[in-house]
């Protein structure tokens, strides 16, 4: 049996970045399941567009 994207891209999100479902603006199956080779083994991979907010923005550019 193939499994199904069921339309909710986060379930079973297990990471730690607390914002990221509600700041993605776009997320769509991609891989084996888009292109119809998956099989029944096959894991379901997401791509998305998501805008962090302004604390993670502003982390990125301090100096290490």
């Amino acid at each position: 049996m193939t499994r199904k994207w069921n339309k909710d891209p986060f379930e079973g999100y297990n990471g730690n970045l607390d914002w990221l479902p509600s700041r993605t603006i776009f997320a769509t199956v991609h891989g084996s399941q888009a292109y119809g080779t998956n099989t029944p083994e096959s894991d379901i991979d997401i791509k998305g567009l998501s805008v962090p907010p302004k604390r993670v923005l502003l982390w990125l550019y301090e100096e290490f």
